[in-house]
């Protein structure tokens, strides 16, 4: 994440999400707030984890400071992106598993170790007979409910996700299950930051004019992938999705995305990764 300073936060307003996930890095902004011609706060000074910090008080810019804000001047393509968010939905696998069933597992680890380095007390987990669709599919209609859009309505139906039921992809079938007849579905991956690249894709088809009613789901299942004897990573992930409709805006003062920008590095590809492997079989003249 990144922090604004107070001062700064009149003109410029960033979301930021890095994901060191080797194949996919993604710097997501959403910027461009109006400029502000004065500021006013009352001094503080205090300190952070062992380091002092202040909020400044005045309006001044540095030359490096006026050139960042230059940098967040409107672009084509790129800023207040006519889309917007009018529903969302969510939905988490039924089974819940506490850190104390994974001491309970014979790992070398504890409740008390897994909360202080990552924050998490449980994760949920799919039950055999539910799969990923079935999570996409009930996040996508909780995220139609109250919106006055019926399925019927949806142009297109996007599902970011690394761990699809069908290797062919899901979002078909989740547009069919929710009764999206009407709609084109495509699956997207792009690990951690799919739903990112997901609902700039999205409101790309918006902005252009080609569609009015976008469906952005997000999933994954990745309790059927991890190596469950291996602490340091059979701790972190869950399975669960959430989505949201994005409705084309009439002006850009009605904008959602404000902004964005996206990039990827792939040179840590082998930091973390889930690559195939399987077994050579001979086919005819000697072929592999």
């Amino acid at each position: 994440a990144v922090s604004i300073p107070k001062w700064q936060r009149t003109y410029a307003c960033g979301l930021t999400v890095m994901v060191h996930r080797a194949t996919t890095f993604v710097l997501a902004v959403a910027a461009l707030l109006p400029a502000a011609t004065s500021f006013t706060a009352s001094p503080r000074i205090g300190t952070r984890r062992g380091r002092s910090w202040a909020v400044r008080t005045d309006t001044r810019l540095s030359a490096t400071e006026e050139s960042a804000a230059e940098k967040l001047e409107a672009k084509p393509g790129k800023s207040k992106l006519l889309s917007r968010p009018t529903g969302c939905g969510a939905c988490a696998a039924p089974q819940v598993m506490p850190n104390s069933d994974l001491e309970g597992m014979g790992l070398d680890t504890t409740d008390e170790w897994i909360s202080e380095r990552t924050g998490i007390s449980s994760r949920h987990l799919l039950p055999e007979g539910m799969g990923l669709k079935d999570l996409a599919s009930t996040a996508a209609t909780r995220a139609l409910e109250g919106t006055g859009v019926s399925p019927e309505e949806i142009d297109l139906v996007i599902v970011a996700t690394s761990s699809p039921d069908d290797l062919f992809g899901d979002a078909p079938a989740v547009a069919a299950a929710i009764g999206a007849k009407n709609a084109a579905a495509f699956d997207l991956t792009a690990a951690c930051s799919g739903f990112l690249f997901a609902l700039v894709t999205g409101s790309q088809f918006l902005n252009s004019g080609t569609y009015k009613n976008v469906l952005v789901i997000g999933a994954d299942a990745l309790s059927r992938w991890v190596d469950w004897s291996d602490r340091n990573v059979c701790i972190l992930f869950g399975d669960g999705a959430g989505a949201v409709l994005l409705q084309a805006a009439d002006s850009e003062s009605e904008a959602g995305v404000l902004g964005f920008e996206l990039h990827s590095n792939g040179l840590d590809a082998d930091k973390l990764s889930l690559p195939y492997s399987g077994k050579t079989i001979e086919l005819a003249d000697g072929k592999h």
